[in-house]
This record gives C-alpha cells, sequence and structure tokens, in this order.
C-alpha cells in the first residue's frame, strides 16, 4: 500500500553506525522524536526483542510496540509494528561507503491479512496520511543516528 525509500550518508565506520541503529535504551538521548523507550523483551539487539517507544509529533505523543525480525549485524535490520490493522515494516541497510558508511532505509504499510476489504482501503487511506508523518520523524531519526554515529567516531581529547 505503502512504500518508500531514503538513503542518509554517515561519516563513520558501519560498526559504529550499527551501534547507534541499535541502541534501544538510550535512544531518547540523542533520537529528536523519541521521548522513552521501555523494553518488553529481549537483553540486547536481536531477532525477538521488542520494545514500547513513545515519540512527539507537534503537540502529540505517537506510542507503539516494536519487534526486531531480522538482526544481520553490522549490514541489516529489520522492525515491524502492527497497529490499526495495518502492518508496518521498517528495513535500515547499514552499506560501507568510501567517506564512512550509508544508512539505507526502506518502509512498507499493508493490510494485515484478517483485515477486511473495506477496513483495508479506509486503513490505506489513512496509512498515507500516516506515512507523511512517518516519512517525517524517520528523515530526522536519520540524521539523528548519523549525528550521533559521527559523533561517536570522533577521536576523544
Amino acid at each position: 500500500m505503502v512504500h518508500w525509500e531514503t538513503e542518509q550518508p554517515v561519516a563513520a565506520p558501519a560498526e559504529i553506525v550499527w551501534a547507534v541503529l541499535t541502541e534501544l535504551d538510550d535512544a531518547p538521548s540523542f533520537m529528536t522524536t523519541m521521548t522513552a523507550v521501555e523494553r518488553i523483551a529481549g537483553p540486547a539487539y536481536d531477532v525477538g526483542t521488542r520494545w514500547r517507544e513513545t515519540r512527539k509529533h507537534g503537540r502529540s505523543s505517537i506510542t507503539q510496540e516494536l519487534a526486531v525480525t531480522v538482526a544481520e549485524r553490522p549490514h541489516r535490520t529489520v522492525v515491524v509494528s502492527e497497529a490499526y490493522g495495518l502492518r508496518h515494516e521498517a528495513t535500515m541497510r547499514v552499506l560501507p561507503a568510501p567517506t564512512g558508511a550509508t544508512l539505507a532505509f526502506s518502509f512498507d504499510v499493508s493490510p494485515l491479512p484478517e483485515t477486511g476489504r473495506l477496513k483495508a482501503l479506509a486503513y490505506g487511506t489513512a496509512s498515507r496520511l500516516g506515512a507523511r508523518v512517518a516519512r517525517e520523524m524517520m528523515t530526522q531519526d536519520l540524521a539523528d543516528i548519523a549525528a550521533e554515529a559521527e559523533r561517536r567516531a570522533q577521536p576523544q581529547d
């Protein structure tokens, strides 16, 4: 129903980008739109890790539960959430680049199998509007991840 992709160059090695990308517990300290993370399952970042995150958007906040379905360190992860009859799937790849890495991001929204046709159409219309909000947040997330990775890659005095 909804698909989009983008990339973010990062002037930091792939291992550092991966470490920042998979940092859950301290993510609100460097992610602009994230205000809270509550770990539900998994002591580290791996397949089966689940958490609730709260994000601000304008004057409101959004809380959703997410789960890791793929974790191929340090190259690719897939995170999914299900809400309002829709499945949201975010794939993030860390690609080597001459100046560090490229963080490639793709986002897909599709109806859950049990969602009826009329609901799927209604949710599809809403998801296109929601995708605009998600795109804004994810664009900011990628910039935040890049900035934190670049900060961590700087030599410490």
